[in-house]
This record gives structure tokens, C-alpha cells and sequence, in this order.
């Protein structure tokens, strides 16, 4: 995998607040270090007076305007540092290095203009530390030169060569980014970059192509900023681009013989295909034809080319009118009936339900947890009068997952800049909540709210917004005596059946703050396992570590980063983490079954989910 190192350079203006945001932004974007320049003024040769060149001017009222003292670059080092940032110091004297005599940096850099300057080369190798060495401004016999200049230190040290064109900004056409298949072949033994000076990334998405090890990206809070290197950096938008592009490149290159639908898909195809809907009763012994039927979405029974397989075939069960024609219709499944509900209902198993279905799955089940997942329509619309009377809710645990839309186009967000958004959402989550007080008080247990949030302010400081939601949590609680619990989400997520790049909640390392600030979460371990992937994260060591912050489960099978809600056994869960999952299923947490389309044909898949958890050792 590509990393991409974000080079604060002339872009801070000498303000460590500044500086402290643009390592922030950093590392929210994804980079995998940081790094800073230093010129000490009393020594540097562009402070030479008696030079008057225009361009030297320029420079030289820049570095000093964006000077940092090696006290302060040490301070935020340690800052970039303790947030798992790499730090990287580029050095345009060799004298210089004695200001940082006693501090270590993670790598070194020697810019394009000091290339040939081997006293300073040598005196950076000798601290074998990892070194960068940008090849901006010299032609292939400088570049042989220095190779020669070098060549004992080749294969034992640890050199990036970065390919460069030392223009500020650099007309894409002019990057000559085939070059660095030369240079591949010039230092086979070392790692190989690309140092972008252009006004935009595209050269540099280009360049991942050519399998490099690095790609250096000037970095600035505002590419209008006031400065001559702001225009051929890139803001946060652009760094989080690139870096997402760097690490997802052999994800979304490499050819594959075979094509899984992500869920995604399957979402879209559902909403959007059709399926074979009976016009009338038709009784069990009868065969079908195409008069006694109608198609009309959702796409949950037979396909027009799937039911012509069926129409031999008679009827195994009545056909009631209006309803969806399945295969369960003509083929008998040897389903066996739930090994034991009380075993079920002593690891505390749930399944998810919804208004309209509640009545239903309760007569297939007959389970003590369930968890209602509402819409905002079904928020807006719950008749809690009509499911107290039958008396549903008597001798059970609820808990309640919150909608995640607060419309039909948007995506709920008590956080968002979009007023509009962000008062909707407030009043449909407040609504949820007092579905929950009802709850509580018709049962007198306290259910959890499951609640995805999400934010569209991708500037945003994610720290300081999960501190905004631990206050919110801790609020709610005191005020109405209702637990929120996050619910952990995937790095990808199917929104309106599109895949929308997750924000909050969704990066294995996160964890760390989250225990930081006593925060508890639903732990999805679909959705986890996807970021484990994602994010190239150790699953086992991540749950081991933070497994006390998870007071709730959602519980299914997953694979790749994309592909969510499989049963149990299709996926990595079982088959990578099965002790993991032994110890879930018989901790004393709830665990709500969410198998993708479960609750079809009488939760036909969810009574497989269950029998299997009820045998499992």
C-alpha cells in the first residue's frame, strides 16, 4: 500500500494552532506521517543580503513568515506522534541537524535543491534512520552521480528516492510520471515515491499505477491561502481523496474471475426489480399460470424467468391473494422447528422486527428479545395504543434501533450544518426516545436506542464530535433515563442503496478514544469485520482489547469490506474468529440476529440462524 505523507512546509504562516489543525486534518484525511521543513535563519545562505534576486525576495520573506524554533517542532512532533502519526524533517543544511542534536525524528528528507549535497546525505545515513531524497531539478547523469556517490549505503539503509519536477505549481502535462519505472531499475534494492508539486491529485492517483512505495502531498487548510505554495498543495477534501485512493488501489484494480454483489446491490435490486404476486386465492394441489398473477416491486419472490421453473409444479401450500410467490410455495425445505427456545432465550438471542410485522414474527419465535428497527415513517406513525392492547409486550425485553434517514433523500444527523437536517433529525430522535420512555414504563425495563450517527461535515474533528456525542448520551440519560449506545457502522455504507464513505464510528483505532471517554457502543460485527478489513486491522486483537466497551450486539457474518449481513459461516466470523464468537454468543449481552432478509418467508432464514447458534460449541 501506498503511504501518503502530508509536508506542512510554508503553508502554517509560523502558528502553532494552525499547525496542530493541519496535523488533525492529517490525520483525519488518513496519511501515514507528517512532515515539516527547517531553515535555521541566522545561517542560511537565501539570507544573504547582498543578493537582490527577485525570486530570493520572495522565499526568503515566505520561510521567514512560516518560521517554526526547533523547541516548537519538537512540541508538535510529539503531538502528531501521540495521535500514531509518523514525523519527518526535511533539512536544507547540514548544520542544521545539530538543532534537533538530541531529538529522533521517524524519517528524514533531503529536498530536491540539497540532492547532490552528499556531506548532508552522509550525515542523515549515519543515523540509520529511514531517509528521503527528492529528485526534483536533476537529470539521469545527476541522478547516476549520486547513486555512485551513495552506492555503499544502497542495500543496507533504508532510502525512498522520490521522482520530482521542481515546479511550483507543476503543469500536470510536464510530470513525467513514466520516469519512475526508470528509476525502478536505477535503485532496485531501494523504495520508490513520487513528490507531486501540482495544483490538483490526479498525477498522483496516476501514480499509484506504477505500484510506488510513498506519494508526498504539499498540504494546506485553504488552497487560496495567502503564500506561494498553497496553490500546488492540497486541502483536507483532496488529502482524504488521495489517501483513500492509496490505500483502496489494489482493491479496486485488480481483476478478478469471479463478481460477489455487495449489499448495495442486493438493496437495489430488491427496491427496484419485481417479483410474481398473486392476483387471487389459489388453493394448495392447483397449478399456476401467468392469468393468476402480476409483478410488482419489491423484488422479494419469484422472477418472471424464475417462476416459468415452477408452473409444472402444483401448489404445496394455499396461495392467499396478494402475496408474494416463493419458492416455499412448491418445494417443501426440510426446516426443523428451533432446537430449544429457552436456549435461545438464555444467551439472549433477539431478532428484529418492525410495526407492520411484529404480530407475525412473534407467532413464528416466540422469543423473549426483540429489537424494533424503525423507519422515520415508522417513528412518525407508531400506534402504541393498538400493540399495548394485544398485549405484545408482556413478559419481553425490547430495545429499539433508531431510523437512520430523517427523510425520504437525507441522512439523519443531530450534528449537521444543514439547519434543516439537523432540526428534523432532532425531532424524529427525540421521538424515538419517547418511544422508548413508553417502553419502559409499559414493561419497567429500560431499552437501549441503537442509533447510527453519522455526519456530513467531512472537515469535521471526529474527536470532537464523538465528545459531542458522549455529552448527548450522557444527557439523554440523566434526562430521561434512556441509554443511547452508537451503534458501530461499516467504512462503507448502503444509503439509499449507493455507497456512502463512513465518517464516525467506523475506524478499528477509534477504539482507543472511545475507551478514552467511556463511551459504550453497539458493536455490529458485520460492520466491524468490514473495517477490521478495511482499515487492515487485526479483528481478534481489536476485540480482545476494547470487547468490555460493546454492551449490545448486532449479530451476522461478513467478508471482504463490502460484503455485510451474510449468514453465519459464509463470512470471516466463523470460519477466522470462531472462539471470538463462542464468547459472544454466551456472554450475557443481547444479540440481535441480522442476517439479510431473515424475516422472509416466515423467518425462514432466521430460524436456520438460530438453530445453528443453539447447536454451536
Amino acid at each position: 500500500m501506498t503511504k501518503i505523507i502530508a509536508e506542512l512546509g510554508i503553508n502554517h504562516y509560523g502558528s502553532i494552532k494552525i499547525c496542530k489543525k493541519m496535523i488533525d486534518q492529517s490525520l483525519n484525511a488518513g496519511c501515514w506521517g507528517i512532515k515539516f521543513q527547517y531553515r535555521n535563519l541566522k545561517r542560511n545562505y537565501i539570507y544573504n543580503k547582498n543578493n537582490s534576486e527577485i525570486g530570493l525576495e520572495i522565499i526568503n520573506r515566505e520561510v521567514k513568515k512560516n518560521y517554526l524554533k526547533p523547541n516548537i517542532i519538537k512540541k508538535l512532533s510529539n503531538y502528531a506522534r501521540n495521535l500514531g502519526l509518523k514525523v519527518g524533517i526535511s533539512f536544507f543544511r547540514s548544520e542544521d541537524i545539530n538543532d534537533f542534536k538530541n531529538y529522533k525524528f521517524d524519517f528524514y528528507k533531503i529536498p530536491s535543491a540539497e540532492s547532490l549535497d552528499i556531506e548532508l546525505i552522509y550525515k542523515l545515513l549515519k543515523k540509520k534512520i529511514f531517509l528521503i531524497i527528492s529528485l526534483g531539478g536533476l537529470s539521469e547523469k545527476n541522478i547516476l552521480f549520486l547513486k555512485k556517490n551513495i552506492s555503499k549505503f544502497l542495500k543496507k539503509s533504508n532510502i525512498c528516492f522520490m521522482h520530482c519536477i521542481s515546479n511550483y505549481p507543476l503543469n500536470p502535462i510536464n510530470a513525467n510520471i513514466g520516469y519512475i519505472n526508470r528509476l525502478k531499475k536505477i535503485f532496485k534494492s531501494n523504495k520508490i515515491g513520487y513528490s507531486s508539486h501540482e495544483n490538483n491529485i490526479h498525477n498522483c492517483i496516476l501514480s499509484l499505477t506504477k505500484d510506488i512505495d510513498f506519494i508526498e502531498r504539499h498540504f494546506t487548510l485553504n488552497k487560496k491561502g495567502n503564500g506561494i505554495d498553497h496553490s500546488s498543495s492540497s486541502d483536507f477534501l483532496e488529502m482524504r481523496d488521495l489517501c483513500f485512493y492509496a490505500k483502496n488501489y489494489k482493491i479496486i484494480s485488480n481483476s478478478s474471475s469471479s463478481k460477489n454483489i455487495n449489499q448495495g446491490e442486493k438493496i437495489n435490486i430488491q427496491n427496484l426489480g419485481k417479483s410474481a404476486i398473486s392476483k387471487k386465492k389459489i388453493l394448495k394441489g392447483k397449478k399456476i399460470n401467468f392469468n393468476h398473477i402480476y409483478f410488482s416491486s419489491p423484488k422479494i419472490g419469484l422472477s418472471k424467468i424464475e417462476l416459468k421453473n415452477y408452473l409444472d409444479k402444483k401448489l404445496i401450500a394455499d396461495l392467499p391473494a396478494n402475496t408474494p410467490i416463493t419458492k416455499d410455495f412448491f418445494i417443501k425445505r426440510n426446516i426443523s422447528k428451533l432446537v430449544s427456545n429457552s436456549i435461545i432465550n438464555k444467551k439472549k438471542i433477539s431478532i428484529p422486527i418492525r410495526p407492520h410485522d411484529y404480530e407475525k414474527m412473534n407467532r413464528n419465535f416466540q422469543l423473549k428479545n426483540y429489537e424494533f428497527h424503525l423507519s422515520f415513517n415508522d417513528v412518525n406513525n407508531f400506534n402504541f395504543t393498538k400493540i399495548k392492547k394485544n398485549g405484545f409486550f408482556s413478559k419481553k425485553f425490547f430495545t429499539v434501533h433508531g431510523p437512520d434517514y430523517c427523510s425520504q433523500t437525507e441522512i439523519l444527523d443531530i450534528f449537521s450544518k444543514n439547519n434543516k437536517i439537523k432540526k428534523r433529525s432532532i425531532h424524529l430522535i427525540n421521538k424515538t426516545i419517547n418511544l422508548c420512555k413508553l417502553i419502559k414504563k409499559e414493561t419497567n425495563h429500560s431499552p437501549y436506542l441503537i442509533q447510527s450517527f453519522s455526519n456530513d461535515n467531512e472537515r469535521s474533528d471526529k474527536y470532537k464530535l464523538y465528545l459531542k456525542i458522549k455529552e448527548f448520551v450522557k444527557r439523554v440519560k440523566s434526562k430521561h433515563g434512556i441509554t443511547i449506545l452508537p451503534q458501530w457502522l461499516p467504512p462503507i455504507a448502503w444509503y439509499f442503496g449507493g455507497s456512502v464513505k463512513m465518517f464516525l464510528f467506523t475506524e478499528p483505532r477509534d477504539l482507543k478514544f472511545l475507551k478514552k471517554i467511556k463511551l459504550n457502543i453497539c458493536m455490529d460485527l458485520s460492520h466491524f469485520l468490514m473495517s477490521c478489513n478495511f482499515f487492515n486491522s487485526k479483528f481478534d486483537l481489536f476485540y480482545k482489547r476494547y470487547s468490555k466497551l460493546f454492551s449490545h450486539y448486532h449479530l451476522s457474518d461478513a467478508q471482504g469490506i463490502d460484503s455485510e449481513g451474510l449468514q453465519l459461516g459464509e463470512g470471516d466470523l466463523l470460519k477466522k474468529n470462531k472462539a471470538i464468537f463462542k464468547k459472544i454468543i454466551d456472554n450475557n449481552k443481547i444479540k440481535v440476529l441480522e442476517t439479510w432478509q431473515g424475516h422472509l418467508n416466515d423467518g425462514l432464514i432466521f430460524k436456520n440462524e438460530l438453530n445453528k447458534i443453539s447447536r454451536f460449541k
